[in-house]
């Protein structure tokens, strides 16, 4: 039997992540990574670079319609739009 502390279901998708320090607006260098382990609380992102703990980092991916209905449990349409900065319909 395993311990399993964690509330939040966990998702196993391995999903290209393209890495940055800086908004992607202002076009700074990126690392390719992938992400995966994803759950309402946090996901993992596997990198070949390490980053000093706590760094704020800027994720850009893409989603097949797929695996975004596996996931739509984690990310509301409200808090996507509040991330993107878009307003209500």
């Amino acid at each position: 039997m395993t311990n399993n502390r964690r509330y939040q279901e966990r998702h196993f998708l391995e999903i290209p992540v393209k890495v940055a320090n800086k908004p992607f607006s202002t076009n700074p260098p990126t690392i390719d990574a992938v992400m995966s382990n994803i759950s309402t609380g946090g996901l993992f992102v596997a990198t070949q670079q390490d980053f000093p703990i706590a760094s704020k980092m800027f994720l850009e991916f893409s989603l097949a319609f797929e695996d975004l209905t596996k996931l739509q449990f984690i990310l509301s349409v409200d808090s996507l739009r509040r991330f993107s900065g878009k307003p209500r319909l």
